[in-house]
């Protein structure tokens, strides 16, 4: 979408809802680091796309990036909590770099 900046458009975009971002989950517990456990953790941002490569090749263990397409007219969540394996609770970080 391209149009002319200014300061009426800026405050309030023209006929955006929803765009692809990417989204960093921090301290996800390993039996869910696959597309199958990411794409379940990613849906309380948005719809899930796919898996950064890095994440999908396991480059990094640390931050595991997945593409989503967010709902702009809802807040985005920093965190995720959930009852994880032996019903320990689990806080997932949620980033949007």
């Amino acid at each position: 979408m391209l149009g002319e900046w200014t300061p009426e458009t800026a405050r309030s975009p023209h006929g955006l809802s929803a765009m692809p971002l990417w989204v960093d989950l921090m301290n996800v517990p390993g039996y869910l680091y696959s597309k199958k456990g990411l794409s379940f953790l990613s849906r309380t941002s948005g719809k899930f796309i796919k898996l950064h490569p890095n994440t999908e090749h396991c480059v990094r263990m640390d931050v595991s990036r997945v593409l989503v397409e967010v709902d702009l007219t809802k807040p985005l969540p920093n965190k995720i909590s959930f009852k994880g394996r032996g019903g320990a609770d689990v806080m997932v970080s949620i980033s949007y770099p």
